[in-house]
């Protein structure tokens, strides 16, 4: 099995058709479409699948365009996606660690995103990164999260993403040491194969007007591990200013 998950964070409704065309490009080009919870039980169980390449749609944060934009373009197209709930940003109405605040989904559009066959995980409840979280910590931020999703939305969320791609040691024991998470998502580069762990999952962050020559160059550097190796440092460094 080769596995690919890509990483949206908006679909501005300009870019709506450009969106569109990029999940076309991706089964033009034979890619099998299954939601993240499919792919990580094939991890999991180590089945290789029907076909060599699958490729899951997944969001981070909550953006308002999620639903109003990229979801009518998914369910066009019968594919499954999942969006990583920042929680208090829906509690506060915006993506407050933007530069500039934007308007989140609302809890009756995600209400209306599980009813159409979509999934939702927990991306902590104020996007804390966590590796500069103590364990004390990081369970608060998850713990919040999961138990408000499971309030407004009826669900359990099982599939994490680590916000700003930071996944040290704690974070990791975290998940370790629970029964109750399937996996929990990075933002490295790179194919999932049987031997990836589900708690460091690799995405492909791509924005929806990049054309595709961009995108697949992307994909195929992802698999270079020194490169995303020194980007997560240095992401790392960032963040920590």
């Amino acid at each position: 099995m080769r596995w690919r998950v890509l990483c949206y964070h908006v679909v501005e409704p300009a870019l709506r058709r450009e969106f569109g065309r990029q999940l076309d490009a991706f089964r033009g080009r034979g890619w099998e479409f299954c939601s993240l919870s499919e792919g990580v039980q094939a991890l999991r169980s180590r089945d290789g699948g029907r076909h060599e390449r699958y490729i899951t749609v997944s969001f981070d944060d909550g953006d308002h365009t999620i639903c109003e934009v990229a979801q009518p373009e998914l369910d066009a197209r019968g594919i499954k996606a999942m969006l990583y709930l920042t929680t208090d940003f829906v509690v506060q109405g915006r993506v407050y660690h933007t530069h500039s605040p934007r308007p989140t989904a609302h809890w009756d559009q995600l209400c209306r995103w599980l009813e159409a066959g979509h999934e939702i995980g927990s991306h902590t409840h104020t996007h804390r990164n966590l590796a500069q979280c103590s364990a004390e910590k990081i369970g608060d931020e998850i713990e919040k999260s999961s138990a408000l999703i499971r309030e407004m939305l009826g669900v359990d969320p099982v599939h994490f993403s680590y916000p700003w791609g930071q996944y040290g040691g704690a974070a990791r024991r975290y998940f370790s040491d629970t029964e109750d998470w399937r996996s929990a998502a990075t933002i490295d580069r790179g194919w999932n194969r049987v031997e990836t762990s589900p708690y460091a999952l690799k995405r492909d962050v791509i924005e929806p007007d990049w054309p595709n020559a961009k995108v697949y160059l992307l994909m195929r550097l992802g698999d270079i591990e020194w490169l995303y190796a020194g980007q997560r440092r240095l992401r790392g460094l960032s963040y920590s200013r």
